[in-house]
């Protein structure tokens, strides 16, 4: 695997703005701030991606990255390329970018 260089841990603010303006962050979904978190790091990978890079990677407890990962990959979001047990960016993901309308 290259070197990555991704995010650690995303956090939100909950507080809304004082000034009485209606664009107040939201509190994140913990598991589903993970698993795109997850995809992210797969795809900056640029192949695939063993459970304990992602977790060294992330900082993010082992047992909560194999849960996220493997929804992911049950999902069709990751996949294991033949023969192996790493991570790849999986169809569902391909899918569902081709399915995003560019501003029509």
């Amino acid at each position: 695997m290259g070197a990555l260089s991704c995010p650690k841990r995303h956090t939100c603010s909950a507080e809304p703005k004082r000034n009485g303006g209606s664009s107040a962050q939201t509190p994140s979904i913990q598991s589903l701030d993970r698993g795109l978190t997850i995809l992210e790091a797969v795809a900056k990978a640029g192949g695939p991606v063993s459970l304990g890079d992602l977790t060294k990677l992330l900082e993010i407890d082992r047992s909560s990255v194999f849960r996220v990962a493997g929804t992911l990959k049950r999902r069709g979001f990751l996949a294991y390329p033949a023969g192996r047990k790493d991570y790849i960016l999986g169809p569902s993901l391909w899918r569902l970018s081709h399915k995003y309308d560019w501003g029509n």
